[in-house]
């Protein structure tokens, strides 16, 4: 279903596309059990993601997981799933950087002076 949409989305002229991967699995359950089936999941989402990206030539922005309680996971809020608002700052500029890179990988010759 992702490649199909990848097909969709590429289709139109002068569209790049940039799919960003997981980062912060998810877990309901709040067990360590289900937190690692959660982090399990979220690589097995990324590793399908990047190997789609790279077969079509999409940009593919893989991201490192986050386990809870690890460095990074103090930038989800209180209930585990949302970002603060610092990260969404953060997540926001490297989201530009890897939009232009995505950009200029596909327009070459459409470079202007930086």
């Amino acid at each position: 279903m992702m490649e199909e949409m990848i097909h969709r989305i590429v289709a139109r002229e002068d569209t790049v596309l940039l799919v960003r991967g997981p980062h912060y699995p998810h877990d309901p359950t709040g067990t360590a059990a289900g937190r690692q089936r959660a982090f399990d999941a979220c690589r097995v989402v990324s590793d399908g993601l990047e190997n789609v990206c790279e077969r079509l030539h999409v940009a593919y922005w893989k991201r490192r997981l986050v386990r809870a309680g690890e460095r990074g996971s103090d930038d989800l809020l209180g209930d585990g799933l949302h970002i603060s608002p610092l990260e969404h700052a953060t997540v926001g500029e490297l989201e530009a950087e890897w939009m232009l890179k995505a950009w200029h990988n596909a327009h070459p010759d459409d470079r202007r002076d930086e």
